[in-house]
C-alpha cells in the first residue's frame, strides 16, 4: 500500500543508495554515454531531499506531484526526468486507482509502461542495479 510514510523513507533510502553507487553508475554510463549518471541522480535527489521537510504534511498525491516536479526541474539528465513523469504520472492515478495493493499495481504498471515507452528501457538498462540497491536497503 502506498503511504506518505512509504514514500518518505523510499526517498531517504534511494538518495542514500545513490550517494553509494555514484561512482560505479558514473562508471557504467561512461561506456555509452557521458559519465554522468550517478552524479545527476543524486544530484537531481538531493534537491528532493532538501524539500522532504515541507512534504511531509501534504496528502499523498500533492506530495508525488511535488516530487515529481522538483525531479523535473533539477536539471538532472534523462533518468530525473523519466522519474519526475513517474512521480506525477503516480500522482494522477492514485485518486482514481486507491492506495491499496490492487491500486498499487495499477499504478506500478502504468508508470512502468509510461517509462518504458519515454524511455525506451527494456531490462538490462542501466537503472536495474539501483531500482534493486533502494528495495534491498
Amino acid at each position: 500500500m502506498i503511504t506518505n510514510e512509504l514514500v518518505l523513507k523510499f526517498l531517504q533510502n534511494y538518495y542514500q543508495c545513490l550517494e553509494r553507487e555514484e561512482e560505479h553508475l558514473n562508471g557504467l554510463d561512461s561506456v555509452v554515454g557521458d559519465g554522468e549518471h550517478g552524479f545527476n541522480l543524486r544530484k537531481s535527489y538531493g534537491q528532493v531531499i532538501e524539500k522532504l521537510p515541507e512534504l511531509t504534511s501534504l496528502a499523498l498525491p500533492a506530495l508525488l506531484k511535488k516530487v515529481g516536479m522538483a525531479l523535473l526541474s533539477a536539471g538532472g539528465g534523462t533518468s530525473a526526468t523519466l522519474y519526475g513523469f513517474a512521480f506525477m504520472k503516480t500522482a494522477e492515478l492514485l485518486p482514481t486507482a486507491g492506495i491499496d495493493f490492487s491500486g498499487s499495481v495499477t499504478i506500478f504498471r502504468a508508470v512502468l509502461e509510461m517509462m518504458k515507452e519515454r524511455g525506451k528501457a527494456r531490462l538490462g538498462d542501466k537503472m536495474v542495479k539501483i531500482a534493486i540497491c533502494t528495495f534491498n536497503t
